[in-house]
């Protein structure tokens, strides 16, 4: 008969010889605790709110390079060139802003 006890170093629970093992970093583990794989959670990331911010686009004078930002970035100069002097913010697409466009000198020939 099994009269000498151990303590598990994990659940730190009396345990008879044939219920305790050593495990694989040299401690003594019960079967119980060996049987159980340790299960690291990966760290949940807090996850931002996804918020449609407005994109706008512009367009280097210089360059004639086209790109858009979100409207809480603030620009400096152009991405492209690096000119900071040139550009200048497209207007939105709708109907009134270009019969107001169609109107101006600019598109005179």
């Amino acid at each position: 008969m099994d009269s000498k006890r151990y303590k598990c170093s994990k659940c730190m629970k009396d345990y008879a010889s044939s219920e305790i093992r050593l495990s694989p970093n040299s401690k003594i583990v019960c079967l119980y605790c060996l049987g159980q794989k340790a299960t690291i959670e990966p760290k949940q990331e807090a996850k931002k709110p996804v918020v449609n911010e407005e994109m706008l686009e512009y367009t280097c004078g210089a360059c004639k390079y086209s790109f858009k930002r979100k409207k809480s970035f603030v620009l400096t100069s152009c991405p492209y060139c690096g000119k900071n002097d040139s550009l200048s913010q497209k207007k939105s697409g709708d109907a009134s802003n270009i019969l107001k466009d169609s109107m101006s000198r600019q598109y005179d020939f």
